[in-house]
């Protein structure tokens, strides 16, 4: 639920930004270059890099667009709702959702691999594919090691007074 949180703060920060984006574009060049004549420096800044660069990237960005990325957000904020909401619960569904939600990320992570090779990207590819895997073995999602079936038996024996009793010491 922390997560869906923090996407909630970066949906309102999002939207607070498309709808106020050429005041807030305005704000921004007169405190950059209010900050560079007092320092002695030029007051244009023509950067190709840097942070500078990323602010006036986003201000390119069009409010409809922001909007689009403002829905995506909303969407998966919801379906991670959900899928906290299944987890909490102890919903089957729930573990099939978050498998689905670990190989949705691995397409991407092959795209960024294809554009360049890194430490991290590698990284982040094999951590994906060892989570999808350990869901996959200890869920007995998709039929392996026995499915649903195994599962539920499984756990039908770790719960109720019988497993309670089964682990607690004796007293006499």
């Amino acid at each position: 639920m922390i997560h869906v949180l923090v996407l909630a703060v970066v949906l309102v920060a999002l939207v607070g930004f498309a709808d106020h984006r050429a005041q807030l574009h305005g704000d921004y060049v007169r405190v950059l270059d209010g900050f560079q004549s007092s320092s002695g420096g030029i007051t244009s800044y023509p950067t190709h890099h840097g942070l500078l660069h990323s602010i006036d990237e986003l201000f390119a960005v069009s409010p409809a667009k922001l909007h689009w990325y403002g829905t995506a957000i909303a969407a998966y904020a919801t379906v991670n709702a959900l899928e906290a909401i299944g987890l909490w619960g102890a919903r089957r569904w729930a573990e099939y959702l978050t498998l689905v939600e670990v190989l949705v990320l691995l397409p991407p992570t092959a795209l960024e691999l294809a554009n360049g090779v890194s430490a991290i990207k590698l990284v982040g590819l094999m951590l994906d594919l060892l989570l999808a895997v350990y869901l996959l073995w200890t869920k007995r999602l998709f039929g392996v090691r026995g499915g649903g079936a195994v599962h539920r038996a499984e756990r039908a024996t770790d719960s109720g007074w019988t497993a309670l009793e089964r682990v607690t010491p004796h007293r006499c």
